[in-house]
């Protein structure tokens, strides 16, 4: 059977190249997108036990009706639970950091400032499954001066030198003997950490005068994770944790007018937030659930189309070898044999398309992953578990393609065969017809919503901002500052503002681009209920931040930083002026409002401006002084035509003068700000390829099906030519027949594409309206690559000499 299936692959050589090629690149294709499904939504997965921990997440709700999840807590909260609620086998809780560390290698002083410094208690290492691979492999976190490295920092600070037992300072500050070297972490996990210490460690030194097991004030930087023993569900305790809450913080949120429940966020789900349609608050890289969906859909497509270019063409050639079939029959072949046949030739050319796929794949991953920006690494997509079931997917896929052909052979009889009726029935040809529909109403379908996610995009990046991120650099505040900071910050701003180069700068708790650090809640006028109490962002500037960022004041004036009075007056946004009740905006000038710890009185109000991108609404923000070191970004304006390679050395140096003990560390604000659309535009270039890959595979089916047709018709069309008909007329005869097939798939899925993009789009605050282009292009580019695709062959066919053809006969 092997012998006979390779005589007849290398037979018909031109459809053995298209189908292993169009096989080749979709189970490429498969593979590249389903591995990318399978490792964003197995994030977590790898924790022992993981069905049984959970993040609790704080859902905080004002009395106006507002709502916002996060995921950080109350540092008391795991321990008090833990005490309160015997179902609670285990918790754990961490804070995340930034620090400057330092020490001495081999190469001299080595300092780094880092952002991913975890502060964890108790049984972290296991409850996490963080394996030690050196020193302490215990992971003991009850020693305020160890501190644990993962392999990667432990290389970058101490190169192969054996880090164990070496000193490494904190913020000048405070040393510690590193205890213990663990594994880097996984890409696909939410804990990020590159340092590891003891939680107390974080209280000694950075709280040095709180205890964090009654501090129920400040929530900001903690996380806490629970797990359940296998005797209750999460509904079951979350459904006590409001009563909890309450005994502990409720009289304070009742006076400020909000209250927080508790959530028990899966393992399984953080990766995707609260839900698909609500964004948590948390700085770890999170995805929708149906963006993951959309690509999985693409994977099938892909297959789909490409199994179905196999099985139509495999069909079609199958009908043409009723002979074949017939004389095998004759000379005793049954139906076993005649599908073992079959079945040999799907099996082998599947398995000539998977040994190209993988060589496709194993030369290309690598530049796949970095155009499109996959968050991943060739090695990830090689997991065992995804493996085995894309080789099941591909088994299945195989033999039914291979199978269903032996369906058209077997069951007709022998006098059907010899006389080649196969060849014309109308049930068959229907059935063709069919699946070019259905692989083009897929193609159609991604083009469409390919288009309406790059419109989307296209149309966020073009709106005004109603701030100014051009020629701008911030740099950020060193994490070691003592009570020269402030003093030595505006001195080295004031020697960069003599430079040509460079024509403003300030100073702020945040640039746009980047979420306000700071959220308050319980705000209100001055003489209102707590039931009218909103939350706000806040944002701490200088007297040069409107005009560095060219901020518009609709009413009032700005801060003066020579009038102490204005310590205590704010600017607010207009919807920080609606969310107070104000109609007028000028009616907010010289009130005063409610804030915690205290009452301001409103100097201005700033046109709305998106501080963060266009896929939020506008942030009802307050604004004020403050001059003790919470203006951790520092930024300068360059002038027309100044690139910022040429001004970067001159602020590194005056950096180097006023902080030579911290390093430099500085972005473009512009870059960082479209930066938020990364994931939007990942996803769209995702979509984009591989629906490229799969309008290729379709044209390819379409080219190898009319091909066959053309080739089976040739006697018909040499007639027809004899009779008088001219070559448009053959020409216009075959557009029509195939442009039919086209026009009912685009019929249906333009529709289909454009209601989703729509769903899609809802998600984001700035919609872009859906124009007529959405409908219209996937048309003409359909339309363009049919005629691409056959007109050669219609041509070819119309054009041959009639004469010719009949002789063969």
């Amino acid at each position: 059977m092997l012998k006979l299936a390779i005589r007849h692959l290398f037979r018909q050589r031109q459809y053995t190249v298209i189908n292993v090629l169009g096989l080749a690149l979709a189970i490429s294709t498969g593979f590249i997108l389903a591995g990318y499904v399978f490792f964003e939504s197995t994030f977590d997965a790898h924790h022992p036990d993981s069905d049984r921990l959970y993040r609790v997440a704080m859902h905080q709700v004002s009395a106006t009706g507002s709502d916002e999840y996060y995921a950080s807590t109350y540092s008391p909260i795991g321990l008090r639970l833990k005490e309160q609620y015997p179902e609670i086998e285990d918790y754990v809780r961490t804070v995340v950091s930034n620090s400057l560390f330092t020490t001495i290698s081999g190469n001299g002083e080595v300092a780094f400032n880092e952002e991913q410094v975890y502060y964890a208690s108790g049984s972290f290492f296991s409850f996490f499954n963080v394996p030690i691979i050196k020193g302490d492999t215990d992971g003991r976190l009850d020693d305020n001066t160890a501190i644990y490295l993962s392999v990667s920092t432990s290389k970058r600070y101490f190169g192969e030198i054996d880090p164990i037992g070496k000193i490494i300072t904190r913020n000048n500050l405070e040393d510690y003997v590193v205890r213990g070297v663990f594994e880097d972490l996984p890409e696909n996990t939410h804990l990020n950490a590159d340092f590891i210490l003891p939680y107390d460690a974080y209280h000694d030194s950075d709280e040095p005068e709180t205890n964090m097991d009654e501090n129920w004030n400040w929530w900001g930087s903690y996380f806490c994770y629970i797990k359940l023993d296998n005797h209750n569900t999460p509904s079951e305790l979350e459904s006590k944790l409001g009563d909890f809450m309450i005994s502990h913080k409720g009289d304070t949120w009742k006076e400020r007018g909000y209250r927080f429940d508790l959530k028990l966020q899966p393992f399984s789900q953080l990766h995707f937030g609260i839900g698909d349609d609500v964004e948590l608050v948390d700085d770890s890289r999170t995805i929708r659930k149906s963006n993951l969906v959309t690509i999985g859909l693409i994977a099938i497509f892909v297959l789909i189309v490409a199994w179905v270019n196999y099985i139509n063409l495999t069909t079609a050639q199958s009908l043409l070898r009723g002979k074949e079939v017939g004389i095998r029959k004759i000379l005793g072949a049954g139906r076993a044999n005649i599908t073992r046949l079959f079945l040999s030739e799907s099996i082998l050319l599947n398995a000539v398309a998977i040994v190209v796929a993988i060589a496709l794949t194993t030369s290309s991953l690598s530049f796949i992953i970095n155009i499109i920006g996959l968050p991943m690494t060739p090695a990830d997509f090689f997991n065992k578990d995804f493996l085995m079931v894309y080789g099941v997917i591909l088994i299945i896929g195989a033999l039914f393609s291979g199978y269903y052909p032996t369906l058209i052979t077997r069951s007709s009889n022998v006098v059907r065969m010899l006389r080649d009726n196969l060849s014309t029935s109308p049930r068959g040809n229907r059935f063709r017809h069919g699946l070019i529909v259905f692989q083009f109403a897929c193609t159609v379908f991604l083009i469409t919503g390919t288009i309406g996610v790059y419109n989307q995009i296209q149309y966020m990046q073009s709106q005004d901002l109603g701030v100014d991120i051009e020629s701008k650099i911030t740099f950020t505040a060193p994490l070691v500052r003592d009570s020269t900071y402030d003093s030595r910050v505006k001195a080295m701003l004031t020697s960069l503002r003599t430079n040509a180069q460079i024509n403003a700068f300030t100073s702020s708790s945040t640039v746009p681009g980047t979420p306000h650090e700071f959220r308050i809640g319980g705000v209100r006028r001055l003489n209102a209920s707590s039931e009218n109490a909103s939350h706000y962002s806040l944002s701490y500037i200088d007297g040069n931040y409107l005009d560095f960022f060219q901020l518009q004041l609709l009413a009032g004036s700005n801060l003066d930083e020579s009038s102490p009075a204005d310590n205590d007056r704010v600017l607010i946004t207009e919807s920080a002026a609606r969310l107070l009740g104000y109609t007028a905006l000028e009616d907010a000038i010289g009130d005063q409002i409610i804030i915690p710890r205290g009452t301001v009185t409103i100097k201005g109000i700033i046109r709305d401006y998106h501080n963060i991108s266009l896929k939020s609404d506008f942030e009802p923000t307050i604004f004020r002084f403050r001059n003790d070191g919470f203006k951790d970004h520092h930024s300068v304006s360059l002038t027309t035509g100044t690139k910022v390679n040429e001004v970067l050395p001159i602020i590194e140096r005056e950096w180097k003068a006023y902080f030579p003990a911290s390093p430099f560390n500085y972005f473009e604000i512009k870059p960082r700000y479209q930066q938020q659309y990364k994931t939007e535009t990942d996803f769209a270039s995702l979509v984009l390829v591989f629906s490229c890959v799969a309008i290729f595979i379709a044209c390819m089916g379409l080219y190898s099906v009319a091909s066959f047709n053309l080739v089976r018709e040739q006697k018909n069309t040499a007639v027809r030519k004899v009779l008088g008909a001219t070559v448009k007329s053959l020409v216009l005869s075959q557009y029509r027949k195939y442009g039919i097939l086209i026009a009912i798939a685009i019929i249906i899925s333009v529709p289909a594409g454009i209601y989703s993009v729509q769903a899609w789009v809802e998600r984001f605050a700035s919609q872009m309206p859906i124009q007529i282009d959405i409908a219209v292009a996937p048309v003409v580019i359909t339309l363009a690559i049919t005629i691409i695709t056959i007109t050669g062959l219609v041509s070819k066919a119309a054009l041959a000499n009639p004469v010719d053809v009949i002789r063969k006969e």
